[in-house]
């Protein structure tokens, strides 16, 4: 199971996040060259971006890949209060969505973290058996 988990986790993740970006499409409507939005460009453009980035490398597995989703989950939360898991927050009152918003997007920092180490992990022991195999 942690096998599996490690395996199709991160582009479970990268799935989201395309999903994340397609809901929120709108945000992007408002891009102008005008100074009025030059503040709302400043939010807006590179959210897109690192939200593209982040699902492009982790749906290849890139190491990159996790560390962009640290700032993008950081950036989607501070800055634009969206949630990472789309529709689940919308189940809850108004009163309580910004709290479960940031408890959807601690939750996936944390899933992000175990399958970060799982690479790592999984990186130095296929380098330790490469290493291994060389010197025969």
């Amino acid at each position: 199971m942690q096998k599996k988990c490690y395996q199709y986790g991160q582009q479970v993740i990268a799935i989201l996040i395309i999903i994340s970006l397609i809901l929120h499409w709108k945000i992007l409507s408002g891009i102008k060259i005008t100074s009025l939005n030059a503040t709302y460009n400043l939010i807006a453009i590179p959210w897109f971006s690192l939200s593209v980035c982040t699902a492009w490398g982790l749906w290849h597995k890139r190491i990159w890949g996790f560390w962009l989703l640290y700032c993008s989950l950081l950036y989607s939360t501070i800055a634009l209060s969206i949630p990472i898991i789309p529709f689940l927050s919308s189940l809850f009152p108004l009163a309580v969505r910004a709290w479960v918003m940031i408890g959807i997007n601690t939750a996936v920092l944390l899933i992000n973290i175990w399958l970060h180490m799982k690479h790592n992990k999984h990186n130095k022991h296929n380098k330790h058996n490469n290493l291994g195999e060389s010197s025969q």
